[in-house]
Parts: structure tokens; C-alpha cells; sequence
């Protein structure tokens, strides 16, 4: 902040070179708009910040990239046939632990949009939506340009990669994220799979138990005179 004892000296004003400069570009960058244009990669990133400091979930998921919003609803997909599976087919008690297993929100998301805020609504909620933040993912020097392939330093020292379609930069920053528990899911089914095998094992042996139970009590019975 300025000083004007800097600039007084009793009752005379001292000239300073280059003060009205500096007021000038001061405010100059005051007013300076920042940039929110998708169609760059430094403004997608701002729109981006924009979107994760209101903690909007929705708003996010549509700045990324069709690759990610692509893999959300395959996700989808997937965790509503385990749900769906884990309902009908598990025994109460195993249901119950089965459902368990899964982060908060993931199994009754109604929509690819409801899954993605399940699955980083925790990071969401932790994060401060403080100056320091703003500051933090606001761009930084210029963006590095390949193709279709962009990637911006911020403030913090964090790149963020983004990809062009449609003529707007779109996020790629949670596709290794979503890419990590599609594969988590992809295992779970494989446990839920040998768990209908020993499901339906147990219950063909119970339906033999009550058939051989019902075959002795029936020749355990007295013969009528």
C-alpha cells in the first residue's frame, strides 16, 4: 500500500518520477477483467475454479472432458447392476456387509451427475472456498499448447491438463480418478460373482438338507394297521 509520508515532506510535496505511472497501472490492472473464457485454457481453468468454489458437483462434471463424463456413466452403470445384484441376491446379513464396502453415496446415486457428487463431495466439502484457494488455482504465466492438448501452471504449482472440444478446453483433471474406482468396481464384481457361487451353492445344499429331512421323516412314519 502506498504512503503518502513517502511523498510529503513538512508542508511541501516532493515530486516522484513515475508515481503516476505506477497509480495508473495499479489500477489500470484493477479493472482488468479476468479472464473466463473457455475457448482458452487459462479461462477454463478460471471457470473450473469457479465451479469447485461454489462446491457445485453438476457444474463441475460438465466442464470436464466427454472422456470423463463417459466414464461416470459407465461407472453408473456398473455400481447400479452390483446394487441391484447385492439387493436381490444376498442374504440379509451379507447384504448389509456387502453395501458396507462401498464409499458413502455411490450404491443409491440416481444419476452419473448424483454419482460424481457422491465421489468427490467429501474433497468438496473439506475445501475452503478462501482468497488463498482462488488465488491458488488462478492461472499462472502462459499455457502450454500442443494440438488439442493444453496445460496450464497455477499459482499453487499445479498443472491442470485440458483437452479442446468443441471448440472449449475441458478438465481432464479427475479422469484418473474416476479411472481408478471403475477399476475398483470392476473388482468388487469379481468378489460379488464368487459370492452368488457360494450363495447358490449353500442354497442347493439346504433345498437337499430339507429334501432328505423330509424323506426320513416321511419313512419314519407308522404304517396304518
Amino acid at each position: 500500500m502506498l504512503d503518502p509520508a513517502h511523498f510529503h515532506r513538512g508542508n511541501r510535496t516532493t515530486s516522484a518520477p513515475g508515481v503516476a505511472l505506477a497509480f495508473m497501472l495499479f489500477f489500470g490492472l484493477q479493472g482488468c477483467a479476468e479472464n473466463v473464457d473457455p475457448s482458452t485454457p487459462d479461462g477454463a481453468l478460471h471457470v473450473l475454479r469457479a465451479a469447485i468454489m461454489k462446491k457445485n458437483a453438476t457444474a463441475v462434471l460438465e466442464l470436464c472432458t466427454a472422456e470423463t463424463r463417459k466414464q461416470v456413466t459407465d461407472l453408473h452403470g456398473l455400481l447400479a447392476a452390483q446394487s441391484k445384484i447385492i439387493g436381490e441376491s444376498y442374504p440379509e446379513p451379507q447384504r448389509v456387509a456387502a453395501r458396507a464396502a462401498y464409499p458413502a453415496g455411490l450404491l443409491d446415486a440416481k444419476s452419473p451427475e448424483t454419482l460424481f457428487g457422491a465421489l468427490i463431495e467429501r474433497g468438496l466439502k473439506d475445501l475452503p472456498a478462501s482468497e488463498g484457494l482462488e488465488f491458488g488455482m488462478t492461472a499462472q504465466g502462459r499455457p502450454s499448447i500442443e494440438g488439442e492438448q493444453a496445460s496450464v501452471t497455477s499459482q499453487a504449482g499445479e498443472a491442470y491438463e485440458f483437452r479442446l472440444e468443441g471448440g472449449e478446453w475441458k478438465a481432464q483433471t479427475f479422469e484418473r480418478e474416476v479411472s481408478a474406482t471403475i477399476n475398483r468396481a470392476r473388482l468388487f464384481q469379481q468378489t460379488i460373482d464368487e459370492n452368488l457361487n457360494v450363495i447358490a451353492e449353500l442354497n442347493r445344499l439346504e433345498v437337499a438338507r430339507k429334501a432328505r429331512d423330509a424323506a426320513t421323516s416321511g419313512s419314519a412314519t407308522p404304517s396304518a394297521p
